[in-house]
């Protein structure tokens, strides 16, 4: 069990279950005076799972993140993945914003999966 990695997760349930997205970090530029004065966005294009809250996910609604739009999605361990990331949908241009990081996912010292709750900011999506 300790030889267990993201590659094992990346070609098993990701290739069997999941589909290809965006990760787009968001960066801003500040003046002197804390001001923002621009805002830049860099995109990796990255494989992931993205299923709904269900009835069976107890944690997600003790923490009050189970709300409609709200989506359970998961990344390989190797993928940097943090609060505020954007996740995009390519061909439908659905975005969603990186909630909440419920959990890493490790054997030993090795990360295999990262679970994150999404909460949707697309406009009439």
């Amino acid at each position: 069990m300790a030889n267990i990695t993201s590659s094992d997760f990346e070609n098993g349930p990701l290739t069997d279950l999941g589909g290809n997205f965006n990760l787009i970090k968001v960066t801003d530029t500040l003046d002197t005076m804390g001001a923002k004065t621009a805002v830049s966005e860099s995109s990796t294009s990255i494989q992931g799972i993205m299923q709904k809250i269900n009835e069976k996910d107890r944690d997600i609604r003790e923490m009050g993140l189970a709300v409609s739009g709200n989506v359970k999605f998961f990344v390989s361990g190797s993928v940097d993945l943090n609060e505020g990331d954007i996740i995009e949908e390519p061909t439908t241009n659905k975005r969603w914003r990186v909630e909440a990081i419920i959990g890493h996912k490790q054997v030993g010292s090795n990360a295999i999966f990262i679970s994150s709750v999404l909460k949707n900011i697309g406009l009439g999506s």
